[in-house]
């Protein structure tokens, strides 16, 4: 069945179910310097940060053009610099960028097949984590990807299976489920293995500790997900329908 999402644009009619994936609306300036911890940066993405480390957080402009012969988003994107590490990270401590979907526009996809796409480089190659979640925090789907190679876009594309029917799900107001880039991690968040799990889990031990390296930037782009077992060209929405979805589900 069709849902308008708050009254004003139909998110059904877009395959992308993820508001402002392009990072083209920063409706609250688009550079801080150092981001502040439980803060909106890019219009719909919470910034988190406990470790002592500061991290800057600014705007990607769109690349009309790839930089010699490099793959380049399609879309604009969101950039994290450490521009002054921590010495370590503890085991409660984490660090990284988070998009919540509402439960009307999760329903959409949930106990379905999904796929999660987006653009990635880092000036640290190694590997790296995104995290999907319920809102009651007890069940999470972990996957890890690679960054190969300095400085460069990749696209990163993701496969999850339907979620399991056990756990805290929301699939009307509030939170519905909750995508998790994550920086750094302590321990306390570890997980052993890859795909839905019970726990709050955010990275694996062998991830980049991006919080303890100082000037270490990543950036992420064109975060798109959609129905199927297939990834398609991120869609490209105008401004103005991009707008309406965000305060739509404000």
């Amino acid at each position: 069945d069709s849902f308008e999402s708050e009254g004003q644009v139909d998110i059904t009619l877009f395959r992308n179910r993820i508001v402002n994936g392009g990072f083209s609306l920063w409706g609250r300036g688009d550079r801080f310097t150092p981001a502040l911890n439980a803060s909106i940066t890019a219009d719909r993405w919470h910034f988190s940060n406990s470790t002592d480390a500061k991290v800057d957080v600014a705007k990607i402009e769109k690349l009309d053009r790839p930089i010699n012969g490099g793959v380049s988003p399609p879309s604009s994107g969101i950039e994290f610099c450490c521009s002054a590490p921590a010495d370590k990270t503890f085991p409660e401590d984490s660090c990284g960028i988070e998009y919540r979907m509402k439960g009307f526009d999760f329903r959409l996809v949930a106990f379905r097949p999904f796929v999660l796409s987006f653009y990635v480089r880092s000036s640290v190659v190694g590997r790296y984590a995104v995290a999907l979640k319920n809102s009651g925090l007890d069940t999470t789907f972990l996957k890890m990807f690679e960054v190969s190679s300095e400085n460069s876009w990749q696209r990163i594309v993701i496969p999850i299976p339907p979620q399991p029917p056990s756990g805290d799900w929301n699939f009307s107001k509030g939170v519905g489920l909750k995508i998790q880039f994550s920086l750094s991690a302590g321990k306390k968040m570890f997980g052993e293995v890859e795909g839905w799990q019970p726990g709050n889990l955010k990275v694996t031990p062998d991830c980049i500790d991006f919080c303890t390296i100082k000037e270490a930037t990543f950036g992420l782009a064109s975060v798109q997900l959609e129905e199927g077992e297939e990834a398609t060209e991120f869609e490209q929405r105008s401004f103005q329908h991009e707008q309406q979805l965000v305060l739509s589900s404000a």
